[in-house]
């Protein structure tokens, strides 16, 4: 009797994991990529060391994120996204400037004691952005959502002379915000104090001067 020769074999297509839907499988591969580029840095950061992390293979992340840039673009939006809130309840709120002042910073530190990789990402986007100008276009909309919302609360109190007289809404920016991101990477970086103490510290000083 004639051997009947077996069917060949099929490959397996590369895709979503079997029993994952695709919300989840999505969720996974940012937090990856989150783990990735706080380990390896943009540069560093490849779709096969992603995928690795994920527990996939690196053809199933193309569906979801078709380029590094965008993958990156997505990991920034979903870090800021809670922030954007804070911010815009914050703004909407009849409180003098010291308290709204107070639930931004707050909100920063919450932050960065829920998910100090978050620090770490956001920090460094000024850098990275320096040396990969390809992903500074697809974070602009993100980039100026976070600055403007900083910025509308500022200007309130500029507007409302609650702020320091003689300086704009900027110089409120990049004092405090840029004071408060500094104390999470350097706390962050080098397990130096606490974060919330040191804001918590801040608005005490801030609260002496008024």
């Amino acid at each position: 009797m004639a051997n009947t020769p077996s069917p060949p074999l099929r490959r397996k297509r590369p895709g979503r994991p079997q029993g994952r839907d695709s919300n989840e499988t999505r969720a996974t591969i940012l937090a990856a990529a989150r783990t990735c580029l706080v380990a390896q840095g943009y540069g560093g950061t490849t779709f096969k060391n992603i995928a690795v992390k994920a527990g996939i293979t690196p053809a199933a992340i193309y569906p979801y994120f078709p380029s590094k840039p965008i993958l990156y673009a997505a990991v920034f939006e979903e870090i800021i996204k809670d922030l954007l809130a804070v911010y815009s309840d914050t703004l909407s709120l009849e409180a003098p400037f010291k308290e709204k002042l107070r639930l931004v910073l707050m909100a920063a530190v919450e932050l960065h004691e829920n998910e100090p990789d978050a620090t770490a990402i956001l920090a460094t986007i000024p850098i990275e952005l320096k040396r990969h100008p390809e992903v500074a276009a697809l974070l602009v909309d993100g980039q100026h959502q976070l600055h403007d919302g900083f910025r509308a609360i500022f200007q309130q109190a500029v507007d409302r002379g609650e702020a320091p007289k003689g300086y704009s809404a900027d110089d409120l920016l990049l004092t405090f915000i840029g004071g408060s991101m500094g104390v999470a990477l350097l706390q962050y970086g080098g397990d130096i104090g606490s974060m919330k103490r040191s804001t918590e510290l801040l608005l005490e000083l801030v609260d002496r001067l008024a």
